[in-house]
């Protein structure tokens, strides 16, 4: 998942920009999640300790 490192490709293939475009879509779903999970539910107000900190 993510763009490709280095120099783009001169000619991209239908394929390749479709398995881009799925991907994106499955990224924007997982992240809206968190957002929900933010705004509704209070989750980035979360703190916690890791166990070499206490």
């Amino acid at each position: 998942m993510g763009p490709k490192l280095g120099c783009p490709p001169k000619q991209e293939s239908k394929v390749q920009k479709q398995i881009e475009k799925q991907d994106a879509a499955e990224r924007n779903a997982i992240e809206g999640k968190f957002g929900e999970g933010k705004r509704t539910y209070g989750l980035g107000l979360i703190q916690a300790y890791l166990r070499n900190h206490q």
